[in-house]
C-alpha cells in the first residue's frame, strides 16, 4: 500500500483578517475542531484508483473536559490495522512545535 498525506489547500481570511492553511477532514462534521500542526490525513488508492482517506488523527479540542488536557482523535480504516494507525500517530509527538501545540 502507498499512502500519502492529504496537502492543506489556502483558506482567504474574512475581511480584514489574515488567511490560513486548512486541512479537509472525513465527513461534513468532522470531529477533529481545533488547529494543530499535528492534525493530519492520510490517503490512499482503492480498488478502482481514487485516493481516499484511510487514516485521520487531529486534535478535538483546545482543552479537555478535564482542564488543560489537549484531546486528540484517531480514525482509520482498512488496510490499516490499529497497530499502524497508532505508530503514525504516535511519531507526529516528535515532530517539533510550538508550545501551545
Amino acid at each position: 500500500m502507498t499512502a500519502a498525506s492529504r496537502l492543506p489547500t489556502w483558506s482567504p481570511g474574512e475581511s480584514g483578517s489574515h488567511g490560513s492553511l486548512a486541512l479537509r477532514f472525513l465527513g461534513g462534521d468532522s470531529r477533529v475542531k481545533a488547529a494543530s500542526s499535528r492534525n493530519f490525513v492520510f490517503d490512499a488508492p482503492d480498488a478502482e484508483g481514487r485516493l481516499r482517506a484511510v487514516l485521520q488523527a487531529g486534535r478535538l479540542s483546545e482543552h479537555g473536559s478535564r482542564g488543560p488536557v489537549t484531546v486528540y482523535s484517531l480514525d482509520f480504516r482498512w488496510p490499516l490495522s490499529p497497530a499502524q494507525a497508532l505508530a503514525a500517530v504516535l511519531g507526529t509527538f516528535a515532530w517539533p512545535t510550538d508550545e501551545r501545540d
